[in-house]
């Protein structure tokens, strides 16, 4: 009789359902101010970002693993292959579209332009960026309208820097003329560097208010966990519905009453 129950109870224990083990999807992150931004170690990020993406992944119930400060092309390398399965706060590129489903969730305004006090010349026209040597930051993409005519001018009119604070002060030392940089990365920059505030001075560039650089977060195609596509999608619609995204973000973006996927 012991040896009935024994087999029972291990034929029980056996045959007794296993709770599923919580997917982790893993998101692959640089340093962006007011956004996600990193400690000195740069191991651990905070920010609305982050905030963002957390909750993203409770409502799609799966765990989120944050990488640490890693530059955003390492990160776009690693959606490709698969290694890493989420990217936020991106522009769209057309080869990003053939390895990342890409949902549009708000709109940023054009890039501005930084010029020395002292330099009067007028941008009157988008074409009118042709007349000044311009600086960039590496791993920013530019409004679609700003990025015609920088990717038009011979390369000796242009030039990366690695940050938005020393394309300020290439602009303050008069090796270029102007710095196009996203109005985030500009903000922190002269907040940090506040002697630049004297130096340097915001042009508006001629583009409508309302025509703003729509804002994606990505999800890879190699995903492990591709079958989550409509699951994450639908998880971040419901954070635009009911207000979330624009408790985190404000009025620095303009947010979609629903994303589309590209």
């Amino acid at each position: 009789m012991k040896r009935l129950l024994f087999i029972f109870s291990l034929f029980a224990f056996c045959s007794a359902p296993q709770a599923a083990e919580t997917v982790r999807l893993r998101w692959c992150l640089d340093h962006f101010p007011n956004v996600h931004e990193f400690n000195s170690s740069g191991s651990k990020a905070t920010g609305p970002g982050v905030e963002f993406m957390q909750e993203l992944a409770r409502r799609a119930g799966v765990e989120l693993e944050m990488s640490s400060k890693t530059p955003s092309r390492r990160c776009l390398k690693a959606m490709e292959t698969g290694e890493t399965d989420l990217m936020m706060n991106l522009v769209m590129s057309p080869a990003g579209q053939n390895y990342m489903w890409m949902y549009d969730y708000a709109g940023r305004f054009t890039d501005a332009a930084w010029q020395r006090y002292d330099d009067q010349r007028p941008i009157a026209q988008m074409a009118s960026l042709g007349n000044f040597t311009l600086v960039t930051v590496r791993g920013y993409g530019l409004h679609p309208k700003v990025k015609a005519v920088v990717d038009s001018l011979p390369d000796r009119q242009k030039v990366l820097a690695p940050s938005a604070e020393l394309a300020l002060r290439m602009v303050e030392k008069g090796r270029v003329d102007i710095a196009l940089l996203p109005g985030e990365l500009s903000k922190a920059a002269l907040n940090t560097n506040p002697d630049l505030k004297s130096v340097v001075r915001k042009r508006q560039l001629p583009v409508a208010a309302d025509d703003t650089q729509p804002v994606y977060l990505a999800f890879s195609k190699k995903s492990p966990h591709a079958e989550l596509r409509q699951r994450l999608q639908q998880s971040l619609d419901s954070m635009l519905q009911d207000g979330s995204v624009e408790h985190w973000f404000g009025d620095r973006v303009v947010l979609r009453s629903q994303s589309t996927e590209y």
